[in-house]
């Protein structure tokens, strides 16, 4: 389980907090989104929990950031990104290797130890589970949006992560695409035990896909946050009632 308990984060004690005091928890098979407008702090508590906003900051001391809080995974500290955590960018296209095919660019995940024959049938797998297996040895660039961003899910899964970090997952898709990349990922943690934390503006798809939805507001002083449970409420209610909260 991740873990986030009194999270705040500074990039420098002149300024107010990016993120202030956040808390809450990603379970075993559970969808968690994060939801607000630009400049909450999303992006940055994405990052915090899966270790990549501190291994960045260790390497120059002199930005003078703060973290206090704790993240922590199955009991142990996150202070850098982990094996068994994978990421996919909100610009998931500037991770693609222009060059490469669509097969190349999710085995280049797992290239620095050797492809093994079961990575390569894992990949196969994982195209034919996303749909896109007839364009296995094509150019990548040759593809769709929505392919593309499905060769970046399936880069990040080849690894077979115990929880998948997710920017603005729907950002870049069109929006007839939004609710099959929404079905794919509920498939893909029902056959591989998947837990996803992703953030976004897109309150709709997170009250679809999410099994809590935690908003973030900055209207006034540091950032504030609250909790939903989808299951507990009309989903039409429940996105207005997190419109109107953010508004607030």
């Amino acid at each position: 389980m991740l873990k986030v308990d009194q999270l705040s984060f500074w990039y420098t004690a002149a300024e107010p907090p990016v993120v202030h005091q956040c808390s809450l928890e990603v379970r075993d098979r559970e969808f968690v989104a994060v939801v607000g407008e630009s400049g909450g702090g999303k992006t940055t508590i994405l990052r915090l929990c899966c270790g990549l906003l501190q291994a960045e900051l260790a390497e120059d001391i002199r930005l003078g950031h703060q973290i206090r809080g704790r993240v922590t995974f199955d009991g142990a500290e996150v202070e850098e990104p982990r094996r068994n955590f994978s990421y996919v960018p909100q610009h998931f296209r500037e991770g693609l290797h222009p060059a490469k095919s669509t097969k190349e660019n999710i085995l280049l995940a797992v290239q620095e130890s050797g492809v093994s024959a079961e990575e390569e049938a894992h990949a196969d797998r994982l195209m034919q589970r996303c749909g896109i297996s007839e364009a296995a040895d094509m150019n990548v660039l040759r593809l769709s949006g929505g392919q593309q961003q499905r060769v970046a899910i399936c880069r990040a899964l080849i690894k077979r992560p115990a929880i998948l970090f997710m920017d603005e997952p729907f950002a870049n898709l069109d929006p007839t695409l939004r609710p099959g990349i929404g079905d794919l990922l509920q498939a893909l943690r029902d056959e591989h035990g998947l837990s996803l934390l992703f953030v976004t503006h897109d309150i709709e798809g997170a009250v679809r896909l999410a099994n809590r939805v935690v908003g973030v507001k900055n209207s006034y002083g540091p950032p504030q946050y609250r909790s939903w449970n989808p299951a507990d409420c009309n989903p039409i209610v429940l996105r207005k009632a997190i419109e109107d909260w953010i508004a607030l």
